[in-house]
């Protein structure tokens, strides 16, 4: 007869995971402890700890030791169903929605098994813009538009993403708008330069680095009003734009943004750090020069860029991009000109390495 042996001790694995999980959980035992006592490895419990704390982890009833699962059997009327279900491109999670809804319950993998059963394939891995649906079930707009707020009002939207408002109140604290009238960025009038501003904005708060990666995001109205759009604008419109900014804009926008940053106690501007990074391009580039890249430990044809940084604060203060081998030697001179534009009377340390400039150079900057 089973004893207290069976919970200290379980044999079967999907019981030791378990016990394992309970015991870092709710006995609040530290993962080694839990690993040595179920006999697991320390990574091993930080993996189920993760998976569990993620959903991943499947505590239902299993199969008796022994025994085989018997198949869920679709009757022919069903099949006929799914056949033409799937004709019409519907996922295999979209047929079992579906024949819940008339009263049959099948997993997910016994509808995939009856599909491959009728000859058809796996469809391809598809983002819900590719399957043309909302989070609600409606078609995505045909194209980026301007949303006035009086349209809003007694109107609700969902969103996955709504953690990005709050970032709003930083934002109007800051005057986000006397920043973008002073970069005096390029605007259309379906989408403004605000608008192209906190479309950036909202891809790098959601930790999306690529623009062709925005087509995943077409489907939360919530993202686009972030933005004050309908939706976000598209891959070809945000690259597009991007291309269009000078280094006169970008500068502009920097200059204004760090001159509002430092009256908010953002950056300190006492010691501050400077230094040049190489950024390799493997493509036929003939423009490009060959830089120091110290990853790969020699030298690239490479886009050479400049990035400086408040060591109270660590946030950057300043960068530049694309800059030729000649043009080395006058950044520093660039960063002061820039930065005496916004603190006037601060004196700050500059921190960089012995072959960040010319000592001729550094002479001029005193």
């Amino acid at each position: 007869m089973p004893d207290v042996n069976f919970f200290t001790r379980p044999v079967h694995e999907w019981q030791r995971r378990y016990e394992a999980l309970r015991a870092s959980f709710v006995e609040r035992l530290p993962s080694k402890v839990v690993a040595e006592r179920f006999g697991y490895s320390y990574g091993y419990v930080r993996l189920l700890r993760h998976l569990f704390t993620h959903g991943k982890v499947d505590f239902s009833e299993p199969v008796p030791e022994g025994k085989t699962q018997q198949r869920r059997a679709i009757s022919a009327e069903y099949r006929a169903n799914l056949r033409g279900w799937r004709e019409r491109r519907l996922s295999a999670g979209e047929i079992a929605q579906l024949l819940s809804e008339e009263g049959v319950e099948v997993s997910v993998r016994t509808v995939e098994r009856v599909l491959a059963e009728e000859g058809f394939p796996k469809l391809p891995r598809r983002t819900r813009l590719k399957v043309g649906l909302t989070v609600k079930g409606a078609e995505v707009p045909a194209r980026t538009e301007r949303v006035e707020v009086a349209i809003l009002e007694g109107h609700t939207y969902e969103s996955a993403c709504g953690g990005v408002y709050l970032f709003a109140p930083f934002l109007d604290k800051l005057g986000f708008d006397e920043i973008v009238r002073e970069a005096r960025l390029p605007g259309s009038e379906a989408i403004p330069a605000k608008s192209y501003l906190l479309s950036f904005l909202a891809l790098k708060l959601l930790g999306t680095e690529r623009f062709a990666h925005v087509g995943d995001h077409s489907f939360d109205p919530g993202l686009g009003l972030f933005a004050g759009l309908n939706v976000l604008p598209k891959c070809t419109a945000m690259s597009s734009y991007s291309y269009s900014l000078g280094a006169a804009h970008i500068q502009r926008l920097q200059q204004a943004f760090i001159a509002r940053a430092a009256k908010q106690g953002l950056y300190d501007g006492k010691i501050i750090n400077l230094d040049f990074h190489s950024v390799p391009h493997f493509g036929e580039d003939s423009v490009l020069q060959k830089h120091w890249v110290g990853a790969r430990g020699k030298g690239m044809k490479s886009a050479l860029t400049l990035f400086t940084q408040d060591a109270e604060s660590r946030l950057l203060l300043y960068t530049n991009a694309d800059i030729k081998r000649e043009e080395a030697d006058d950044q520093v001179l660039r960063f002061l000109a820039f930065w005496k534009g916004i603190q006037r009377g601060v004196q700050p340390t500059l921190v960089f390495d012995s072959r960040f400039t010319a000592y001729s150079q550094v002479l001029r900057a005193k």
